[in-house]
Order: C-alpha cells, then structure tokens, then sequence
C-alpha cells in the first residue's frame, strides 16, 4: 500500500485534538511494525501498533522540540524523526518503553515511506526525502511505483546524552512480489545530534571523520604488529621458487627490474577499468626502457593507482612491488599465461597486499596517498535534532566497490595472506588472524563499525578455501571486462588448489561431482570464445551467469561415485595424440575437500562405498564384480572386505571402472575409447571423452519457458514411452529443448550416467520411479539411520532409519557435427536406470 504523501491538511505545530486524530490518521499507517533485541520477528499486533503510532506522531514530547519546519513535506514533519530516534528508540519516553515492555528494548522500527515517484517530487523540497531517497542504489531509484521501505535501528552500546549512534535501511518492495527481502537493504549509519547538544557530543560527530591523508604510523604499527605476533597465516615467505620473467617495481629506483631472489615485495590488487588502453604497459618493445632507473617517476601514463601504490611502499619500507601491468610483458603470451596461472601464488606470497576499494579504473589513485581524502560530513536537520551521516563501514565499503564486484580481484583477495585496503574512509588492515578489520584511527569493534562482511572474500577465505564449488559459485557473481577471460581469471586459484590437474575449469580431483553444475535463475546464454579459447558446454565457464551446484553443500546426499570413466585427448607437438584418462584418486600433496571425506572412517564414506557395490552388482560399471562380492553377503561383511581390498573409495572406484593404480590397460583403453575416437577429439580443444551406461530418449514435448526454482521438472521417455529419467529445472537449458522440439518433434536424444549417491527416501519424494530398497543376502534392508525424524511413516517397521533411495545423476545431450552437447541434468532411481537396459558408449562432449 502506498503512502499519499502531499495534500494533507493537518496542522503539525500544535497538540490540540492529537489523541483523537491518530485514530484516523493515515500518515500514521506507514509505522508497519517493530522488532526487539530478543526477538527475531516483527511485532504487528494491530491495537498496539495504533498506541505506538500515536506517542510516536501526535503525543507532545516535553523534550522535543515542536516548532513547525517548512523545509520538510506533510509526511516528514508528522514523521518526527528526531523524537523517534532520541525518546523512542533509545528509551527516553518511559510511556513508549511501557507499552513495548519494562524489560525488552526496541531495537528496529519499520516504516513504508511511499513510493519512489513520490520521494524524487518531494526530494526538491525536503530534506527528510531527500536523504532517504540517497539511500536507494542507483537502480532502485529508477523503481518508480515501487515502494520503499526504511528500517531505523538503534546502536543500544553508544550513546551520549544528546548523541544517539543509528543506522537507516532502505530498500525498494512491489507489493505484488514475494515478500520483503532485508538483505538486499542498503544500511547507512548517522549520528542523531539534539539542538541542545554541547562541543562534547559534537566533537564526537567530528571524530567519524577520516583524516585527509594516510596515517603512515600507525598502518606501520599494524604491519608490525602482526610480524610479531602472528603466525605463517599472515606471512608465509618468499616466494618458494623463483618463477621465470618474474619482475618487480623497485620503488627506490622508481624502475622494473628482475626480482631478487626471495624478495620482500608487496602487490597491487586494483580495477584496470574500460579505457585502460593508453596507460602505460611492460611489452617485449618497452621493457628495457621500463628498467632505465627513475623511467617510472618521468612517465606521465603510468596510471595514478599505480603511483600512489609505489609512494605507499616507500612510507612502508617495502623495497619491491608487483604489479601485473608493468611487471608482466603483455605481448609475451607464453609467459604472461604462466604468470597468471602463478598468481596464486604471487599474492599469496607478497608480503602485503595493497587494495585500490575506490573507483572504477587505474587512474583513480588511492585515497590519501596523493589526493587528500573528502572528510565533510553530510549533515541534515530536522525540528528537534541534527542528523550526521557517518562514512560508509569497511563491510559497506567493500560490499560496494567495483574491486569487489570483478573477475580478476577475487582470486587476488581470496589468497592473500594480508590486505590493506585504501578507501576514501581510510585505510583498513586486514589479515588471516585478525576476525575484525583494523581502520586508521579507531579500534576494530567500536560500535561494531568495521566488523567484515559475510560477502568479502577474504572473510570466506577459511571455509572456502578448500571448496571448490564454493569458489565457482562465488566466482562466478563477479564481472569481467572481457568475457572471454574468464578461465584466465581463475586458472590461478585452480592452480593454487590443483596444480595443473584440472580442464575447462573443472578439476579431475572431483570431476564428476562438478559437473553437476546449474545456472542461478535457470537461463543459459552462451559464452563466446575469442580465437584460442574453448568453453564446452559441458563446462560452468560455457554460460554467461550465476553458477551453483545441483546439490546443497551442508545436505548429506553428497556425490561420491562416478559411473562415468572420463579421458582428455591432446594433439603434440610432432602432430600425433595423446589420451589422459582421469584417475578419481589425488595426487600426491592434492588435499581432500571437507565436505568430501574419503576415507573409511566415515560412515558417510561407508554409505558411498555400499551405493558402489550395488550399482556394479546391476550392472552400472563394465567390470564384474570381484570374486566375494556375491548377493550373499550382508552389508556388514560386504563392507569388512571393501576395507580390507580397498584404502580409499577413490581406489575402489578406480577399480571398478579398470584402472589399475590410476592407469587404464591398454586393450581397455581400445575397447572403451577407441583410436578413432581419440583422433576425432584432439581435433576439438575443450573436447571431453566419456564411456559410460546412454539410454535414447525422445525429445521432450512442449517445453515452457518459465522463471523460478518451482518450475516444473521435464520428464524424459525411452520409445515405448516409458519415464526413465527427470530433468532439473535450473539445470536445463528449455529455450535450447524448446527449439529442438520445434523443428522435429521427432527427434531424440541421449541421456548419459555421471554419477549415483544414495540419500534418504523422504528427501526424493518428487521422483516418478517406484523405489527398489535394496536388501543384503540375510534380508536385511539398507537404512539411513540418522534418526527416527527422517523415517517415512510407511517405512517405520523397518527400523529406526529410512530406507537407503539410490539416485543416478544424468546428464541430456544432443548431438552436432559427431560430438554432443550438454543440453540439462537430471536425476533417476537406479531401479529405473536398470529396468530400461542401458548399454555403454564412448561420446565426445564438446
């Protein structure tokens, strides 16, 4: 419901008939409800609600000021902004305090402002709708009928007298939408000055001030501080090798130069911008000249951003600094790309590492160094109070900066082992031991005002810093210049985690489980490749948009055993191929995921290796099962042997797809990827070869385009029109299934296994398959027994534990031109997989 917010003929300067108007008054309707600081959810009970409206907007505050104020609109001066956040919010109306409660504090007011059209007409005039209307982002400004929506939280720990610390969100809500998302708010802090505030409580609005320029002493203090005191988190060395064509600025010759070995340096983690083509760049023409001491000081194109980071160094005593515009030959592509597959490792290793959070490209500077910082205050009055809006929080800062909305920076910040980040607030310090980030002037918590981020990926460091698909989904919200860059920006963290096992963005660590990758909303536009790139379809880095994974990374139906044997096929140098065939054992020094464990202490992994036996025993990989592995055996002797044969699961699912300590036998390898094969795929860069279990599946009929993660799943048929499969909504490309369907309803199609997991049968209820619990040689069904909870109603006789559902992950392809394209995935029972009689093929996916 939107606010009518001119026209009102009320007289706000006196308190006669006040009680009786806020009966009727529909200014007061757009008070919406309160939260408090033990209670989670709003309070909206309507008859309190109207008590509370009334001492809010009519009810006379002896301690506010009443004179009337013709600078604000109707709605703003029945608002009365300053009595809210001095008497309500902070408890100096002992009647507003009693009527929430004698012992709980409000905490969060909520109020419906009107819609966005409304707040730019009375912006021209009013102050109060100017300042709420800053508040929105540039896109929700251009919302007009939208409604917005503010929420006025108090900080309970600071106040002084006259001088109150609260935030303001807003943000934009269409009632017709689902319901209001918080998290999408801006939040700006202010101070709330009374008039008769003294020179203390304005001094204190005076100290959220930033200085104008940098305080050298005390950044030097923290980089010493945490030297001291912290351990090889925050300084894990030199660079342990030195990596060819390495260079690095030196500061006190103001030129580029090799790097010394095991050198102290420090890098640069900054936006290069769209129109960055006339800065100064290393090229294999320029370099020697680049090494003419003080070259750097003389050249009017090195970029602002640049400078200041050299005149940084200087104040800090950092001798070397890494910049990859000028320490990088940008026309050496041989080198350039080994460079930025090492760098990783070049950020993880600089002693400190300098972040430009302001602006939009390299001529910015950081604010400070050179340029003096804008300190000025915006300040806003009202009848009874000053309102001083206070800069932006580290969080806000960084959650808003183009630095941390880019492709490039993420692996820059997500591996640096310390971060100081320039902004137009200050300068602020941030590294791994540290839970809080330190600014210039002011202790890290004081009003809570420099606490990180959930978002900020140095925060996310720890916990995604062995996840995989944790990192592409994160990765893949940020942006690039150049779409095509889009392996090159994350070759690194790849790298860094895999060394050079991966492919296409995938690593073989956990191949078939990232493949289970879907867009965010379900849409799938295609990425274009510039000559010498390749973005199969098969691969996340094909689509332009937000990635995530079919599966819930806190869920238990985790993917462990891969049904599909997976090789890439390279031509060499002297013209011929060569074949890799992807081992799901690590290498040597390659880490587990945590998420993933892999050895047989878990009785997560114990569960994985059963959903493996019973998928050999019908059929689902080409080898037979071992001798001892009858249909005989309970699961708990069946389990004893696995232990005993096997040390890991990756081992035992290398076994059963023929691998022998990670290799293929060469009549295998002939029989499952055929030379012709080989030869057809080494002509295709981004090429993958799969043998596994295909059913053909008609085309689907009548695919709607429609949004949202409750669209309805497409079924999959063989021939004779039997569902064997299911795809998942996100994960399939419709638009791409509606135009095969439109031009031959005919058609059909291949469904490939990737991979089988097992998880409770209540969580899959949505399948269309009847489910084949599966039973030992005493009779004995398999059960998930993590509680009673979870244990269907009809399934309760069995046990404490819900019968095991064994799920195959697919994958729907099409064929173009002798290879096939990923199309969506999906799901099926393997009872169902089996009943359709599947056989093994050999596909290249590109």
């Amino acid at each position: 419901m939107s606010i009518c917010r001119s026209g009102s003929s009320r007289n706000y300067s006196g308190h006669s008939q006040r009680d009786s108007e806020a009966e009727t008054c529909s200014l007061c309707t757009s008070f919406e409800g309160y939260y408090t600081l033990n209670y989670t959810g709003v309070h909206t009970d309507a008859e309190q609600l109207t008590r509370l409206r009334k001492l809010f907007f009519h009810s006379p505050c002896r301690r506010c000021v009443g004179s009337v104020d013709d600078s604000f609109c109707d709605f703003c001066r029945h608002w009365r902004i300053g009595h809210i956040i001095q008497c309500a919010l902070h408890g100096r109306d002992s009647r507003i305090q009693t009527e929430v409660s004698q012992d709980v504090l409000l905490h969060i007011l909520q109020f419906r402002v009107g819609t966005v059209r409304e707040l730019h007409q009375q912006a021209q005039t009013c102050m109060s709708c100017y300042m709420i209307l800053q508040g929105l982002s540039d896109e929700e400004r251009k919302c007009s009928e939208n409604n917005v929506i503010a929420l006025i939280q108090t900080s309970q720990s600071f106040w002084v007298r006259f001088l109150s610390h609260f935030t303001l969100q807003v943000g934009i809500h269409n009632d017709h939408g689902p319901q209001i998302d918080f998290t999408t708010f801006r939040r700006h802090s202010y101070f709330s000055l009374a008039k008769k505030a003294n020179c203390i409580e304005r001094a204190l609005i005076e100290r959220s001030r930033p200085p104008e320029l940098v305080k050298w002493a005390n950044v030097s203090r923290c980089l010493s501080n945490c030297d001291s005191n912290h351990d090889d988190r925050c300084h894990p060395g030199p660079l342990p090798t030195q990596l060819p064509g390495f260079r690095v600025i030196d500061t006190q010759r103001q030129c580029v130069i090799i790097a010394p070995m095991s050198c102290k340096y420090a890098a640069l983690s900054y936006v290069w911008g769209q129109n960055s083509g006339a800065d100064l760049q290393a090229t294999t023409s320029n370099i020697h000249e680049l090494e003419r001491e003080n070259v750097l000081m003389e050249n009017p194109s090195l970029p602002l951003t640049i400078r200041d980071a050299v005149t940084a160094c200087v104040r800090l005593n950092i001798r070397y600094l890494w910049v990859d515009r000028v320490c990088i030959l940008q026309d050496d592509l041989d080198t350039k790309a080994k460079q930025i597959d090492a760098m990783a490792h070049i950020y993880h290793h600089a002693y400190i590492t300098l972040v430009a959070l302001e602006g939009d490209g390299a001529n910015h500077g950081l604010p400070g160094v050179t340029n003096r910082r804008d300190t000025v205050p915006r300040t806003y009055k009202f009848q009874d109070a000053y309102l001083a809006r206070m800069h932006p929080s580290y969080a806000e800062i960084v959650e808003q900066s183009k630095w941390q909305s880019r492709g490039w920076t993420y692996q820059e910040a997500v591996l640096a082992s310390r971060l100081l980040l320039f902004s137009a607030t200050g300068v602020f310090f941030k590294c791994h031991h540290l839970t809080e980030s330190y600014g210039e002037d002011l202790v890290p918590d004081e009003a809570g005002r420099f606490r990180d981020n959930d978002h900020s990926p140095h925060t996310a460091f720890s916990s995604l810093r062995t996840s995989y698909t944790g990192l592409v989904e994160f990765f893949s919200r940020r942006e690039l210049s150049f779409p095509s860059d889009i392996l090159r920006a994350f070759s690194g963290l790849l790298h860094w985690k895999y060394g050079s096992e991966h492919y296409c963005g995938l690593p073989f660590r956990h191949f078939s489980a990232a493949m289970l990758w879907q867009s965010e909303d379900g849409r799938y536009p295609a990425r274009e490749a510039q000559p010498g790139d390749s973005f199969p379809t098969w691969s996340w880095c094909s689509v332009v948009n937000r990635i995530t994974t079919i599966h819930d990374k806190q869920a238990d139906e985790q993917v462990a055993v891969s049904l599909a044997l997976w090789a890439i096929a390279r031509t060499n140098d002297s013209g011929g191929w060569s074949l890799s065939v992807i081992s799901n054992v690590a290498s040597e020094g390659q880490e587990s995921e945590p998420y993933w464990p892999r050895h047989w202490p878990s009785s997560r992994n114990r569960g994985d290796a059963l959903t493996l036996l019973i998928a050999w025993r019908k059929g689902c990989f080409s080898t037979s099962t071992p001798t001892g592995f009858d249909v005989t055996a309970s699961w708990t002797e069946s389990l004893d042997q696995i232990v005993e044969q096997w040390p890991t699961l990756d081992h035992l699912n290398d076994f059963a797809h023929g691998l022998h300590n990670g290799v293929l036998p060469d009549e295998e390898q002939e029989l499952k990827f055929p030379s012709e094969f080989i030869f057809r795929a080494a002509q295709h860069p981004g090429s993958l070869l799969v043998y596994t279990q295909s059913l053909r599946v008609q085309a689907p009929v009548s695919v709607v385009q429609c949004e949202g993660s409750n669209m309805e799943p497409v079924k999959l048929r063989i021939g004779t029109g039997t569902v064997v499969a299911c795809l998942l909504p996100l994960a399939t490309d419709r638009a791409r299934l509606s135009e095969i369907y439109s031009k031959d309803p005919n058609t059909y199609l291949d469904v490939l296994a990737l991979s089988i997991q097992h998880t409770s049968l209540d969580r899959i209820n949505s399948l269309h398959a009847n489910v084949d619990i599966p039973n030992d040689g005493d009779g004995n069904p398999l059960l998930w027994r993590f509680g009673p909870a979870l244990v269907p109603e009809d399934y309760r006789h069995l046990g404490p534990g819900a019968p095991f559902a064994l799920v195959i992950n697919v994958m729907l392809v099409e064929t173009q031109g002798g290879t096939y394209r990923r199309l969506g995935l999906g799901h099926t029972h393997l009872a169902t997989w089996v009943q359709a009689r599947p056989r093994f093929r050999t596909f290249i996916l590109s």
